[in-house]
């Protein structure tokens, strides 16, 4: 019975590296893009006048 509860944990433990190792190559493939976007959005400034602004006559 040790044996066997051993050797799944084991593979339970290599499952978890394989899916840390694809998250990781993911993350390191996707960073320069997201960070691309990210910047692109917050320096992307137009300026315009807000809907409910009323010019007091």
């Amino acid at each position: 019975a040790m044996g066997s509860q051993g050797n799944l944990s084991a593979e339970v433990e290599q499952a978890t590296r394989r899916q840390v190792q694809g998250m990781q190559s993911s993350q390191q493939r996707n960073r320069e893009r997201v960070l691309a976007q990210l910047l692109g959005m917050v320096c992307d400034v137009r300026p315009q006048v807000h809907p409910n602004y009323r010019i007091a006559a």
